[in-house]
């Protein structure tokens, strides 16, 4: 088992939303801190973010994504996106994705520590629709902390 800071993986189809939400709240969670503040308990974090079909780079983190991350007081972990990789999968001790199936590489299909949530992407939406799928993406990121902290918990030495 991984003595170090746990590492997250956070993927949707382009890398750019949803993942980039998610990320940010699941790192300022892990400094008690963000909408997700009651989770700091998972302690130290090393999150990757990705797409599985991003948009060739350099793709930037759109700005309304950056905007609705402002307005809860966080920002995107990086500025332009990037396809997720196999060695992203294996070091991942959890994975958070929201992109949908049928984009998957293989590699990513075969993880066990893969939890999933139907979000729809907000990619060409208006900014009150990225904010309802911001404020969904914060939900799912609650339940997959509870759920990763226990699931981490259980398999702790000593526990």
């Amino acid at each position: 088992m991984n003595t170090g800071p746990l590492v997250i993986l956070s993927a949707c189809k382009h890398g750019a939303g949803r993942s980039q939400i998610a990320a940010a709240v699941i790192e300022a969670a892990s400094r008690g801190t963000g909408p997700c503040s009651a989770y700091a308990r998972i302690g130290p974090v090393n999150v990757l973010v990705g797409g599985t079909q991003p948009k060739p780079p350099p793709y930037p983190v759109p700005a309304s994504i950056v905007t609705i991350l402002a307005e809860l007081g966080l920002a995107p972990l990086f500025t332009h996106t990037r396809s997720i990789q196999p060695s992203d999968v294996a070091s991942a001790d959890a994975i958070i994705c929201f992109a949908e199936q049928s984009t998957w590489p293989d590699y990513l299909a075969q993880a066990g520590t893969l939890t999933t949530y139907q979000v729809v992407d907000g990619a060409g939406q208006t900014i009150e629709f990225q904010r309802a799928m911001r404020d969904e993406v914060i939900a799912h990121v609650a339940s997959f902390l509870e759920h990763t902290i226990s699931l981490h918990r259980e398999l702790a030495p000593g526990s």
